[in-house]
């Protein structure tokens, strides 16, 4: 289920993490519904972290690497790139 999830999500639908959720929650048994909620919260939450963690470096080389003086280029770029 948390491979329809990502493909959801690869689709376009990065803002709808709750619809998502309710999809992937609904889809799966009862059984195993609790494990894969807190997976797939796990799995969001793991990547804002990391994503919150690689962002200064990256916007540094973006800086100094590339050489990329104005801030609105460099946000594009950033976005460009991240989503």
């Amino acid at each position: 289920m948390l491979y329809v999830a990502a493909g959801v999500l690869g689709l376009g639908a990065g803002s709808l993490w709750t619809t998502v959720l309710s999809y992937v929650s609904r889809q799966s048994p009862k059984e195993h519904r609790g494990i894969v909620v807190s997976s797939y919260l796990f799995q969001v939450t793991s990547l804002r972290i990391l994503g919150k963690t690689l962002y200064p470096p990256w916007n540094i080389f973006v800086h100094r690497g590339v050489g990329v003086d104005d801030t609105l280029i460099r946000y594009r770029i950033h976005m460009g790139i991240c989503t």
